[in-house]
């Protein structure tokens, strides 16, 4: 299958990535790697639970080996407010994105995290910097990729 993807990732963007998703299970990585070069949305469900996997007590684990849409970030996994900005960091550094302090306190749902995270993949909502600023970008921490991602 030809790459369809208008971005080519550098080794240093790559090794970036390994370092962000280092505490993640390797089948997170795996995915997020096949995400940067297919874009299928429908990856995005598997990355953003295998990262929220990192924040939650093991007793909650288990509720994320099958997520569900309807799965509550604070009652069902047990996480706190500082947790969900820690996560929105390590979102943003996966998927280039900006995710806004409001934003992210309206995250009730793994659901409505994955909403959110598709409509910013799809060019929907703020972006950190212009399409043109990535071109030649380095993967530093403020570096965006504002291509589409399909």
């Amino acid at each position: 299958m030809a790459d369809t993807h208008p971005h080519r990732w550098s080794e240093d963007e790559d090794a970036a990535l390994r370092e962000t998703l280092r505490h993640c299970s390797p089948v997170t990585c795996e995915e997020e790697f096949a995400f940067r070069q297919d874009g299928d949305p429908r990856r995005v469900t598997l990355i953003l639970a295998g990262i929220l996997q990192r924040y939650v007590d093991r007793e909650y684990e288990e509720r994320l080996a099958a997520p569900i849409e309807e799965l509550r970030l604070r009652e069902d996994l047990g996480l706190d407010s500082l947790s969900l900005m820690e996560i929105a960091i390590v979102l943003e550094d996966v998927f280039q994105v900006t995710l806004g302090h409001s934003e992210i306190r309206t995250f009730l749902t793994l659901g409505e995290a994955r909403r959110a995270l598709e409509a910013k993949l799809r060019g929907v909502g703020d972006r950190t910097a212009p399409a043109s600023a990535s071109a030649g970008a380095g993967a530093g921490a403020g570096s965006v990729n504002a291509g589409p991602r399909r």
